[in-house]
């Protein structure tokens, strides 16, 4: 197996998997020749119709088709034509990747004349695109086949031609696959197997001859689960059903110190809600969970306390009845005051499309294993973890899509007073693939990496942004778990940033704070560590091409230009103190959510994002004989200045402007010049106020003077 489910949705620590109506039947996905855009006569390639599937990839060798109509499975079958040695093919992926503990795949097969001698028509399931295991049936036979990579195994029963089917895979768990197909008298036969993983289908009509009509219809994945990987710690869930207690939720794991639980006396509760301030203990497990309430829960590795962890991944599983209708979840009230929510439905959310009102517009959800290195993310094997953020443009939280048994953050404005969430069914996210418009506006992201922890911050930049703390930022909230961790975070009047949103409209440079922080959980407190660390910056997307951005370390002095370099390593040291105070922290006392502050009196770095500035032609006074800069007028200035200055022989002249930490901010001039005087003007209205300096350099010559902007 690929183990494609190693990324699970970008949520957890945890892969969700679900949609549909009814747990114990619950449809993760579906589709037949009847849904638009089919409506019972179209079949085309590209075509995506129900949910939870991929678009119909269809191929075709020869002569042969694809129509909507009779095949032996019903009017709104989706057919496969082909004759005379055609091959038709059409495939399709599980949009929600590799099934599940106790999922199935359902497809019925059929077909409409007896098959000619040697040709073949079936499906093959796939893992990523590579067939793993294939049922057919063979011209000539009478009999279908199915094939799993060994020896081919057979019903049992003499199938005639004609005869329709219905297939269905299980997957069992542990890797261990039941596959099951019978005729409409209800004869079947049922064959387990070791099989890598299935993601996916492929239909085939391979013709040797004549003509031959195959088909599929009612096609569909069924079961809900939650799926946990990783390592022993916190997770936020919820419940998408309405009828369901917590024990039925979290019955095949340890459960401690509440009513119901494995070990009610004992222990502090590893299950808990938050009433505004601090996480309290679930009274009872017997309780009926709440639809959109969102609720940790600490998963141990040892499942009924007997010294024998029984490890990872474990599957949660519900049956009953999905919520439905609009699902306004109980907000806490006040200015900046969090809630923990939940994810009410078996679908995917899409966090931009629930109604918001007087809250920011950022969501936070916890992934256990998030900040563990893996590429430009991360693999929920690891045992680090942080926040998944989205704020409508980017974030870590990809697409602001929210899996099915999810809890989620979210948090009222700093004016909130009619504070609010709906959650409704036109939320869910359909179609199988997630389509979203991708803002053309600049983002940016910055990671960090430091041995096998890792962490990143991004920059949006909107209409409705501000160098100042607005609703479209992203807070840096410590860990749920008590684990080493890495901060790499921009800083706003001390408070540390996952997501900085920027004005789009820049009209002059602006400098970020960025702070980056390691620390050890030693004993019961969080300890400042040292290391190497790298810092690089995957994702610069849509930039304007005369805005330059320069990440300065103030420790070394040294600049770096994101757009002509990939990263940045330096040594990190440790810094005297503690993230917070020893007594907040046991391996059962979660961290309340709060936002953090630096450790550090300043940031090590700083990110100047300037836009464009603008030089007039240099025009020549008069000739002379030295070389001379002087001072520029008017000074202070706002926004233009003039610089005069005399070139005493021939040769190159380069005359440029610095900041302060001495980065180039404009390059006023660079070129040959005949001996004689000039003069050049600045307009720095792309420019933030400040003490500048400019300078003069020539062969044998280095002339610098200091100007003022004040704006």
């Amino acid at each position: 197996m690929k183990n494609r489910i190693r990324f699970i949705s970008a949520l957890l620590g945890v892969l969700v998997l679900g949609a549909g109506t009814a747990f114990g039947q619950v449809t993760i996905a579906s589709d037949n020749g009847s849904n638009s855009p089919y409506n019972g006569t179209t079949w085309t390639d590209g075509s995506n119709g129900g949910s939870g599937f991929g678009t119909w990839s269809q191929g075709l060798t020869g002569d042969g088709g694809r129509y909507v109509g009779t095949t032996g499975q019903g009017a709104n079958s989706f057919g496969l034509y082909a004759e005379n040695s055609g091959v038709s093919t059409a495939s399709r992926s599980f949009s929600s990747g590799d099934l599940l503990p106790g999922q199935k795949f359902s497809i019925d097969l059929g077909h409409t004349a007896n098959v000619v001698t040697g040709a073949e028509v079936g499906i093959n399931l796939q893992d990523d695109g590579s067939t793993v295991l294939t049922l057919k049936f063979i011209g000539g036979g009478s009999n279908w086949q199915l094939n799993d990579g060994g020896s081919d195994f057979s019903a049992g029963q003499a199938y005639s031609a004609n005869t329709s089917i219905s297939f269905i895979f299980t997957y069992e768990g542990n890797n261990k696959y039941t596959y099951s197909f019978g005729s409409g008298s209800g004869s079947s036969f049922t064959a387990t197997n070791t099989i890598s993983g299935i993601n996916g289908f492929q239909l085939f009509n391979n013709n040797q001859g004549g003509g031959e009509n195959f088909g599929a219809n009612n096609l569909s994945i069924d079961g809900g689960a939650v799926r946990i990987l990783g390592s022993a710690g916190w997770r936020i869930l919820s419940s998408p059903t309405s009828d369901n207690t917590y024990n039925n939720l979290l019955g095949n794991i340890w459960t401690q110190g509440m009513t119901g639980s494995d070990s009610p006396s004992n222990g502090t509760a590893n299950v808990q809600d938050y009433n505004g301030t601090s996480f309290n203990a679930i009274s009872d497990l017997a309780t009926t969970m709440t639809a959109g309430k969102g609720f940790i829960t600490y998963v141990y590795s040892d499942d009924d306390f007997d010294g024998s962890a029984e490890g990872f991944p474990k599957t949660l599983s519900l049956s009953g009845t999905e919520n439905s209708g609009t699902v306004t979840p109980t907000l806490n009230s006040g200015a900046d005051a969090w809630t923990l929510v939940g994810n009410p439905y078996a679908s995917t959310i899409d966090w931009d499309n629930l109604t918001k009102t007087d809250l920011t517009g950022t969501v936070y959800v916890y992934d256990h294993s998030y900040g563990t290195p893996s590429g430009d993310d991360v693999a929920a094997s690891g045992s680090a973890g942080s926040y998944r953020v989205w704020n409508g443009t980017t974030g870590s939280l990809s697409g602001g899509l929210i899996t099915p048994f999810q809890g989620f953050w979210v948090q009222n404005s700093a004016s909130a007073t009619s504070e609010a969430l709906s959650i409704e069914e036109a939320d869910k996210a359909t179609g199988g693939t997630f389509y979203k418009s991708t803002s053309a506006n600049p983002n940016m992201k910055l990671m960090a990496k430091m041995g096998t922890l890792q962490n990143d911050t991004y920059f949006s930049f909107m209409n409705n942004g501000s160098v100042n703390k607005d609703n479209f930022d992203g807070l840096e909230l410590a860990p749920l778990d008590f684990v080493d961790f890495l901060s790499l975070s921009t800083v706003v009047n001390e408070e540390k940033l996952s997501i900085n949103n920027l004005p789009l409209d820049l009209t002059e440079a602006v400098e970020i704070p960025v702070s980056v922080e390691a620390f050890t959980a030693s004993g019961d407190a969080w300890v400042a560590k040292g290391g190497e660390v790298t810092i690089s910056w995957p994702e610069l997307k849509d930039i304007p091409a005369e805005w330059s951005v320069i990440l300065t370390d103030f420790e070394t002095g040294m600049t770096t230009d994101l757009k002509e370099s990939e990263s940045y390593t330096f040594s990190l040291e440790a810094v005297k103190g503690k993230l917070k105070p020893k007594t907040n922290f046991s391996v059962l006392s979660p961290i309340d959510v709060t936002r953090e502050k630096s450790v550090n009196s300043s940031s090590r770095f700083g990110l100047t994002i300037s836009p464009s500035t603008t030089v007039s032609n240099d025009e020549e006074i008069a000739s002379v004989e030295s070389f001379k800069l002087e001072q520029n007028y008017p000074n202070p200035f706002n926004p233009s200045t003039t610089i005069k200055y005399a070139v005493g022989e021939n040769g190159p002249v380069n005359i440029a402007v610095y900041n302060v930490m001495g980065q180039k901010v404009a390059e006023l001039l660079n070129t040959t010049k005949t001996a004689g005087n000039y003069q050049v003007t600045w307009n720095a209205a792309g420019v933030s106020s400040g003490i500048y300096y400019y300078r003069l350099t020539a062969p044998g010559q280095v002339l610098t003077r200091q100007m003022t902007l004040i704006k």
